[in-house]
């Protein structure tokens, strides 16, 4: 948490005024089995959130570069045989770069494409196992077992009215999210996001 801070005060030291916003929204996230033999079923989608700090560099009036950083927190489960439910909790310190192409500055709507390196921070496994009216969880610390740095490629989509906007955006994994594959775990990772962004 102390990193965290200590990087959030030295963007918002070392960036200026203009353009400099922050945003925050929920994520759906889910796990796909990458095996071509599709033996590895999909995790099914979790819902969470993000939020984040970012700064605007404009080129005129359509175009736009958008850096941020962002705190994300996502989870996906699966059921199994025997109503066993696993859940993978992942909490990650990101760093996105966006291209946007709109119609105006500050007016309508716009899309965007870019990629985020995403720097795990938590990753816990829960496994919960039901008997009779409660369930019980033996969770498993992850974070040695995932990827140090996991990058995504992104599309997206808003709107900007004024000082504010809304924006939608698909990440999507480009590498399996654990470091070894040995014991079959070959996932890719999926996010949908959307969030409310404020400009200063």
């Amino acid at each position: 948490m102390r990193i965290a801070l200590s990087l959030l005060l030295a963007i918002l030291l070392a960036l200026p005024a203009a353009g400099l916003g922050v945003y925050g929204g929920a994520n759906s996230y889910r796990l796909m089995g990458s095996d071509t033999q599709g033996l590895l079923a999909d995790f099914q989608r979790g819902y969470d959130w993000t939020g984040g700090v970012f700064q605007d560099l404009d080129f005129g009036e359509h175009v736009a570069l958008r850096g941020a950083f962002q705190v994300t927190s996502r989870n996906s489960w699966q059921e199994s045989a025997g109503a066993v439910r696993e859940d993978l909790n992942l909490r990650s310190y990101d760093f996105p770069l966006d291209l946007l192409l709109r119609n105006s500055r500050r007016h309508g709507a716009f899309v965007s494409l870019g990629a985020a390196l995403h720097v795990p921070q938590k990753a816990t496994y829960c496994e919960a196992t039901r008997d009779r009216d409660t369930s019980i969880c033996v969770e498993q610390d992850l974070l040695d077992e995932i990827v140090q740095r996991e990058v995504t490629f992104s599309l997206g989509a808003g709107l900007e009215f004024g000082s504010g906007f809304l924006w939608l955006r698909y990440n999507m994994g480009l590498e399996n999210i654990f470091r070894r594959n040995d014991e079959g775990l070959d996932y890719t990772s999926e996010v949908l996001s959307a969030v409310i962004g404020l400009r200063f």
